[in-house]
Parts: structure tokens; C-alpha cells; sequence
């Protein structure tokens, strides 16, 4: 047996096991998903488009006959392992790495779609209906931990009462938020993907230092637009304001941090404090909104002096 072909059943062990635990294992399962990308990102760049496809595909097939049944779970896994062959191809192409993760979100979230109202149709349902579905069955879950976590039964009761409005609410803001969350784990698996290519010495997504990665400074009239639309009397405008905001504070947030990152640089501070720092902000929401602000106002304060002095390196 040739290397190649040792490399792809490798490829399809790995993303397959990936997957399985995704699945099988509660908690530690959930780090699995979110990690999926990256190593189907890699055998992607090593394997090259077709190889690295059969890859992708004999992977899904695999997860296919474990679980029995193509359900939601392998919808899910199908759109982190496409998400990671896209972030492959189009880092190959030497894309910038806000192409990069924007285009790669893109299209899963095009694909996905696309699937979501196939299905639909096969069904003889409409798409609002199945997402209406899945929502009520995550929300009665949740609501049965909370039970067995030891809720008092008054909140359990309030819960329960309000469950309608919480599902028209989810399902209202659904597209923003998986858009959104698609985003920040490209954004996470890029990194990650960084440092291995690093380590094997393989200069394949550019060198550009991230944090001095900005927006196109006109997309800061879409988030203004966002907010003008939330005002709007109009259940449908608004609800497009509301998923648009959504989306792109979380540009903003990458731009945000974008920024922390170059100070941190520039002072030199420790790896270990660094860390600590990114844990804390993500735990506390005032400041992850203080980075939001920080990478909006930046388009007119230019806090790290993009264009006037050199980059900190």
C-alpha cells in the first residue's frame, strides 16, 4: 500500500473517530465538534481536492452506519467536515484569511440552507416547521437537565410557560446565530491550523500577522443599516436587522481582538497572562461588547495605527 493511500484511511479514521466521540461522548464531545474542521482542513491542503474529498466523503459514510440513521446529528457533522474542506480549499488558493473564513462560512451556510429546504420538501413539511421541531426538542432537554441539575419547580413551571415565546424567538434569530457561531469556529480552527502548519515549517495560509487584520471600513454602514432596521415597525426588517447585527458584531469582534492582540504583543506580555486574559473576556460578557466596540471604533480611531507607522511584528 502506497503512502498516499495509508494517508487517506488515516484521514478517514481520524475525522470518523472525531466524529463518533462528537456523538457518543457528552461534554468532552462538544470540543470534538467545534475541533472537527481542523483535521479535515489539513488532509484537505496534504491530500489535495479529489483525494481529500474522498476523504470527507468515506468519513460521513462511516459516521452514516454508526449512528443508523441520517438525522440531525450527521446534518451537523456533514457541515463541520465541508467547513473544514472548505477552509482547505480555499486557503490552498492563497486567499487572505478573512476570504478565507468569510467564503468557507459562506458556503456551508449556503449548502446548508439549500439541504435544509430539500429535506423539507421531501418531507412534505415546511422549513419552518422542521427547525421548529429540533428547537422543541433541544428546549425539552434543556428543561429536563435543569430538572435533574435540581431547578426549583417554580422556575421549571416559569420555564415551561415561556417555552413557546423562547422557541419564536430562537427560531427567529436561528440564522444569525448559526452564521455567527460558524464564524467563530472557522475563525478558532484557522488559528489552530496556523500553528500546526508552524510547527511542520508549511507556509501555505499567509504570513500576514492576525492581529493586524481589519474590516473593509464600509462594512461599518451594514452594521449601522442593522441597527436602522431593528427600529422598523415591519416583524420581517426587523428580524433582518436583528440576524445582521448579529453577524457582524462578530466581525467586529474579531477585529476587536485583533487589537488586544497587538498590544499584547507590543508589551510583551507573557504567553501564560495572554491566555488568561482571552478566557476572561470570553466569560464576561460587558467585555466581550467592550471588544466589539473597540474593533467598530477602530475605523475611526485606527488604534494600532494601521497605515501611519509600521506594524508591530
Amino acid at each position: 500500500m502506497g503512502a498516499r493511500h495509508k494517508t487517506i484511511l488515516s484521514g478517514i479514521a481520524l475525522i470518523s473517530a472525531v466524529c463518533i466521540l462528537s456523538i457518543a461522548a457528552p461534554g468532552f464531545g462538544f470540543f470534538c465538534f467545534i475541533l472537527l474542521p481542523l483535521p479535515m482542513m489539513i488532509y484537505r491542503i496534504r491530500l489535495g481536492r479529489k483525494d481529500g474529498g474522498v476523504v470527507a466523503l468515506a468519513s460521513m459514510a462511516v459516521v452514516t452506519v454508526y449512528s443508523g440513521n441520517i438525522g440531525s446529528d450527521i446534518y451537523f457533522l456533514s457541515g463541520m467536515v465541508g467547513l473544514g474542506f472548505c477552509l482547505g480549499e480555499f486557503t490552498e488558493m492563497n486567499f487572505s484569511v478573512g476570504r478565507i473564513i468569510g467564503f468557507a462560512v459562506g458556503l456551508v451556510c449556503g449548502v446548508g440552507i439549500f439541504t435544509l429546504i430539500l429535506y423539507s420538501n421531501f418531507s412534505g413539511s415546511n422549513t419552518v416547521a422542521v427547525v421548529s421541531e429540533y428547537i422543541d426538542t433541544y428546549l425539552t432537554i434543556t428543561m429536563m437537565l435543569y430538572q435533574k441539575m435540581g431547578m426549583p419547580e417554580d422556575a421549571v413551571m416559569e420555564l415551561a410557560a415561556a417555552m413557546e415565546d423562547i422557541r419564536d424567538m430562537l427560531i427567529g434569530i436561528l440564522p444569525g446565530l448559526s452564521a455567527a457561531a460558524l464564524l467563530l469556529i472557522a475563525w478558532l480552527n484557522v488559528l489552530l491550523a496556523r500553528v500546526v502548519f508552524k510547527i511542520k515549517n508549511i507556509r501555505i495560509i499567509s504570513d500576514a500577522p492576525l492581529n493586524t487584520w481589519k474590516t473593509p471600513d464600509g462594512l461599518v454602514w451594514g452594521l449601522i443599516g442593522c441597527v436602522g432596521l431593528m427600529t422598523m415597525p415591519g416583524g420581517a426588517l426587523k428580524l433582518i436587522g436583528i440576524n445582521g447585527l448579529i453577524v457582524l458584531m462578530t466581525v467586529y469582534f474579531f477585529q476587536g481582538i485583533a487589537i488586544v492582540s497587538f498590544y499584547f504583543n507590543k508589551k510583551q506580555i507573557p504567553v501564560f497572562i495572554r491566555v488568561l486574559m482571552y478566557a476572561i473576556i470570553v466569560i464576561q460578557q460587558i467585555l466581550v461588547l467592550l471588544v466589539i466596540g473597540l474593533g467598530f471604533f477602530d475605523v475611526w480611531f485606527n488604534f494600532r495605527r494601521i497605515g501611519a507607522d509600521p506594524p508591530a511584528q
